[in-house]
């Protein structure tokens, strides 16, 4: 299931989660901005920028899921940050905006955050909307994923594309800046130039500014 294509919210998501980087709430094992908009409230994930963030990143062996309800296997590092994550935001929701809908966004980490925790979070029927997330799921795990999400992939950045043995891609994405299949070839091919594009593609304010 996806999300409604809405490029002016998902634009204003992009600039939520690019904030995150320099103005976001800790709490301790995750970071995230808040914000309102209309009926919803929104929790933008920052992405990684700590050892912390990179040793979950690390933990890629797919591990069976242990969400209820769930079937699939997930990145291990992911589905155990989840836990603390769920826990935090649905304390939140509690407190503050229980009548509210919940979208969840982030980039890299963030969006990987906002797919697995989603997961947690069902009784708030969440949106989720990534930029340049890596993947979380095996071929079993994206089939029976059904929050309605949107994931975007700007040009060669080379995230979205990992960790690759036993991932699967997402369903719902949308490429932004997309290459011909002759320059993705050329890039494929591991050398400095195609590593350097990678980076630099992975930039959120790529994706910001293309939306």
């Amino acid at each position: 299931m996806s999300s409604t294509l809405d490029k002016p919210l998902h634009k204003y998501l992009a600039k939520l989660s690019w904030e995150s980087y320099y103005q976001s709430e800790d709490f301790g094992t995750f970071s995230c901005k808040w914000a309102l908009r209309n009926d919803a409230v929104i929790c933008a994930f920052r992405g990684s920028d700590d050892k912390v963030d990179w040793l979950y990143n690390a933990r890629i062996p797919l591990s069976r899921s242990e969400i209820p309800n769930f079937d699939g296997y997930i990145h291990c590092g992911y589905m155990d940050l989840s836990i603390d994550v769920a826990k935090c935001i649905r304390m939140v929701m509690e407190g503050r905006y229980k009548s509210k809908k919940l979208i969840l966004t982030g980039h890299s980490l963030g969006g990987a955050l906002s797919i697995v925790s989603s997961l947690r979070l069902r009784e708030y029927n969440p949106e989720v909307v990534t930029f340049g997330s890596p993947k979380v799921f095996n071929k079993e795990g994206v089939r029976n994923y059904k929050i309605p999400s949107t994931h975007y992939i700007y040009g060669s950045d080379l995230v979205p594309h990992i960790p690759h043995i036993g991932y699967s891609y997402y369903k719902n994405t949308v490429w932004l800046k997309k290459p011909s299949k002759i320059l993705r070839l050329i890039r494929s091919v591991p050398s400095v130039t195609s590593l350097a594009t990678g980076i630099s593609h992975h930039s959120i304010e790529n994706y910001y500014n293309e939306l």
